[in-house]
């Protein structure tokens, strides 16, 4: 059980309408529990203050400057839907970890993980994995496009990133970088305009995340990490490649799709992994939703010629 001061402090925050000082109460208490190891009491506790967090501070309606700057509505998937390596799987955990117990972090003084950078070659989930972390967080997704936020009038595409920090800095969500390599880029002619802006864009950058807060969180992506400043790159907490899928991967995620939807794809899952190997996961995935659109289509067309032989 929380201590009696812990609960006093509490109500007299809350008496005096000051949030600040009740949250850190909570977060007191959760720590409390978690070091008695009452994870059911710490966990109860916990859930009530993010849903008294999300009351507390609403999401506000994005500004007419940001609309433009962001995708539309975004699917969401979970992390149940994707087909991760093992070792990325836990380091995804380790993260989401962080984020669940970030009470007890930031009352010992530590810091929480909150940008995350993920590499790897086109179509092979980083932007998948950006969703299903928002998803798992319960948190909005804010997806930025790339070719909105570069402008070519100097100082134009730093202002434009600011504008989404700035949002992301007072409502809690996750903000997707996609290309990173467009906005970190180092790879302009030395004394060029195009080097000026970089330094311009990368020098806002840096500031902006080093000044990001621990309530949103920060996911970019990037094909090309060997464009990106490695001051970039270094203020992230956690870096992952995501590979393209093996011979082995891909004919285990055929035959779970056809396990989870009940249903068999007209040619060998062995020769369609074998034939689908080396393409990325994008490949893999329209693939099985174009074979299981024809076994339905092939279903309703012989369906409909039974109902009108009886018909006649």
């Amino acid at each position: 059980m929380p201590k009696t001061e812990h609960v006093a402090q509490l109500i007299r925050a809350i008496g005096k309408k000051d949030d600040a000082n009740a949250r850190r109460a909570v977060e007191v208490m959760i720590a409390h529990e978690d070091a008695h190891n009452n994870r059911q009491s710490a966990a109860a506790l916990q859930q009530a203050l993010n849903t008294w967090s999300r009351m507390l501070t609403p999401l506000q309606p994005l500004p007419y400057a940001v609309q433009n700057l962001v995708w539309g509505e975004s699917v969401l998937r979970t992390l149940d839907d994707l087909a991760l390596p093992a070792a990325i799987t836990a380091h995804v955990h380790a993260f989401l970890s962080e984020r669940q117990h970030a009470a007890r972090l930031r009352v010992a003084g530590l810091p929480v993980a909150h940008t995350l950078l993920l590499t790897g070659p086109p179509g092979n989930g980083k932007t998948s994995l950006a969703t299903a972390v928002a998803s798992a967080l319960d948190m909005p997704f804010l997806a930025g496009q790339s070719h909105a936020l570069i402008e070519s009038h100097l100082g134009e595409t730093s202002r434009n990133v600011g504008k989404l920090f700035e949002y992301a800095n007072q409502n809690p969500v996750v903000l997707f970088l996609d290309e990173l390599d467009t906005l970190g880029s180092g790879r302009a002619a030395e004394g060029s305009s195009a080097n000026k802006e970089y330094r311009h864009v990368l020098t806002s950058l840096l500031m902006l995340i080093d000044h990001f807060p621990d309530t949103s969180v920060l996911v970019a992506a990037t094909n090309r990490p060997d464009l990106i400043d490695p001051a970039l790159i270094r203020r992230f907490d956690l870096a992952m490649v995501l590979p393209p899928p093996s011979e082995s991967d891909i004919l285990g995620y055929l035959t779970r799709y056809q396990a989870d939807h009940a249903m068999h794809f007209p040619v060998s899952v062995t020769a369609l992994a074998h034939d689908l190997a080396g393409h990325p996961w994008s490949m893999v995935e329209r693939t099985c939703q174009q074979l299981h659109k024809q076994r339905i289509l092939a279903e309703s067309a012989t369906t409909s010629v039974l109902v009108n032989t009886r018909a006649l």
